[in-house]
């Protein structure tokens, strides 16, 4: 039985190192520049009550599609779609070995706005690939290092590197989940007060139930 569960543990372990391994699409952003986005994944956008959300689909190794979903914060409803080949707009990796993942990274303000109700000046949300070295400026490389957990424990840190291969570290920038207030915030957010994003609960707590079901049915073998 202690060997089974020891190879369930395992197994686990296995695919969350698989999952690191992501396709990913570097997408430019108004506020993050480039930033390696998810597959496969909705992203949303929401400015004073209109809502816009997207996704990116690889159709091959060597094309990816862009669906835009115009009113709509879900990926759902009306849309229209968009084909890129590689070496052009977008850079991008479709291998079919790599996993689909990402970890949400986003915001929203006032704090007690909701996506939903369209009450929030802005709010989006990004489902990025971290632990992946990507290019940034005609400066920097960048990675991404998202925590998930708790809003106690959850974080997001952007670093900035001086070479392609993330090593030589030159600067980095932290956000940790939940509300907080900057009068700073105002110029770029409209509001001095942001509900960061990092993952979500549901995200973890899943995470966590699964663990115990599958550590559950190794133990009634």
């Amino acid at each position: 039985m202690l060997s089974t569960l020891a190879a369930t543990l395992f197994g686990l372990v296995a695919v969350a190192n698989a999952a690191a391994d992501c396709q990913y699409v570097l997408y430019d952003d108004d506020l993050l520049d480039l930033v390696p986005l998810g597959i496969n994944r909705c992203h949303y956008t929401v400015l004073f009550g209109y809502a816009y959300s997207y996704k990116f689909t690889c159709t091959s190794e060597t094309q990816l599609q862009m669906t835009f979903y115009n009113s709509a914060f879900d990926c759902e409803g009306s849309q229209s779609s968009f084909t890129y080949e590689s070496g052009g707009e977008y850079v991008f990796d479709c291998s079919e070995e790599k996993s689909e993942c990402g970890k949400i990274f986003g915001f929203k303000t006032p704090c007690d706005c909701t996506k939903e109700d369209g009450n929030c000046n802005f709010a989006y949300a990004l489902s990025i690939v971290d632990d992946v070295c990507v290019y940034s400026n005609v400066f920097y490389y960048q990675q991404w290092d998202i925590t998930c957990g708790s809003v106690s424990e959850a974080n997001a840190v952007q670093s900035m590197y001086d070479d392609t291969v993330c090593n030589e570290f030159a600067s980095s920038d932290i956000v940790n989940a939940g509300c907080h207030m900057n009068t700073n915030y105002t110029s770029i957010y409209g509001n001095d007060e942001v509900d960061w994003i990092v993952c979500s609960a549901n995200i973890q707590s899943f995470s966590i139930a699964l663990m115990v079901a599958l550590i559950a049915a190794a133990f009634s073998m």
